[in-house]
């Protein structure tokens, strides 16, 4: 950290100069604009343009022959995460197929990637998305949004019996996943100073965990609707049960969002209060004796396991709210002092070295 003086101009204008690596490297000149953006913490951090990625940020990745597709796909979204918006992916013409496939699923577990060019043993992704539109604050918001109606049309498939409806809604999930990636991409570009696509970058790992925990509750929804087609003869107090079991999560839900959006501690508190409630009489339904044996009633109580689950979900996100207003409230820490040179502290007039 290299420490610099601010000079004093006309009136009371104070300026600061810039270093000179930083003004090469980003191409600017006398008259260019630069952007501030100043954070809680005290940090002032200055962009050479506007948007969190650069353009042409590329990386080249080589796929071995016989690398299995998985280790391929993780190293793609480790490179969409980190914000590379070029990915270029090399490999053995014999491996042509299986590289173009895993492309093709990667496109289909983020937003805004496709595929730019193919060539022969070369494959280029290109990322598209425009994350000053597609915000932190709006992917939790969609995220919330398809959590709670998978839930609920994953209680609706599961008291009919449809296994169609089910695997429809447990596709969604894929949906709820990509927003989880896209939040990662903000987090890790927000800690390279390069802005929190519209959240507090302080925050961004409260915004993270949010993220986890909302693409978890997805998960227990897709869980609840893949069991529809193994349930067909519920008895009516049974569907009642599951319905306002789902009721009482979703509504648990709501309100941790609300709390987490809003930074109310006081309803963040009262929200953990009625989850910790609701895991209670969501996992009372499991000790019900059943007149059902078998399958059945192990469906059931993976079903009921599932809500109480994302019950426990929601009051983690009330958490994570406390937390996050508690951290925006915490007056900024002072700079530390300056350590004065020896020079400085030596007495005047003196002809001896200080110590």
């Amino acid at each position: 950290m290299e420490p610099r003086k601010l000079q004093k101009t006309s009136g009371s204008t104070l300026t600061l100069s810039l270093p000179r690596e930083w003004i090469v490297k980003g191409g600017l000149r006398a008259g260019d604009t630069v952007f501030a953006e100043s954070r809680e913490d005290g940090a002032l951090i200055l962009h050479s343009r506007i948007g969190p990625t650069p353009k042409g940020r590329q990386i080249l990745l080589k796929a071995t022959g016989g690398e299995p597709s998985p280790h391929l796909l993780r190293r793609l979204l480790a490179a969409h995460v980190a914000g590379y918006s070029i990915i270029r992916v090399q490999f053995p013409p014999a491996e042509a197929t299986a590289v173009r496939r895993t492309a093709r699923e990667f496109t289909r577990m983020t937003i805004g990637t496709e595929i730019l060019e193919e060539e022969r043993g070369t494959l280029v992704l290109e990322d598209l998305s425009n994350l000053a539109e597609l915000t932190t604050e709006k992917c939790l918001r969609r995220m919330h949004l398809t959590v709670r109606a998978m839930h609920e049309a994953a209680s609706e498939a599961l008291t009919r019996g449809d296994k169609a409806a089910g695997e429809e809604v447990a596709l969604r999930d894929g949906e709820v996943d990509r927003l989880q990636w896209m939040v990662a991409k903000h987090y890790s570009l927000a800690h390279r100073s390069l802005g929190g696509a519209g959240w507090p970058a302080a925050g961004m790992h409260h915004a993270l965990l949010a993220a986890r925990a909302l693409e978890r509750m997805a998960d227990h929804a897709a869980r609840i609707a893949l069991l529809a087609g193994k349930v067909d003869d519920l008895t009516e107090p049974q569907r009642e049960s599951l319905r306002q079991g789902t009721v009482r999560v979703v509504e648990v839900l709501d309100a941790a969002v609300a709390a987490l959006f809003s930074g109310d501690v006081r309803a963040a508190n009262h929200t953990i209060d009625t989850a910790i409630g609701v895991v209670a009489s969501v996992d009372a339904l499991r000790r019900r004796p059943s007149s059902h044996r078998g399958g059945l009633g192990e469906t059931l109580a993976l079903a009921v396991e599932s809500l109480s689950r994302t019950a426990a979900y929601a009051a983690d996100l009330a958490e994570i709210a406390i937390n996050q207003a508690i951290e925006r409230e915490a007056p900024p820490t002072p700079p530390a002092p300056v350590a004065r040179t020896a020079a400085r502290e030596a007495p005047r007039g003196r002809g001896h070295d200080a110590r």
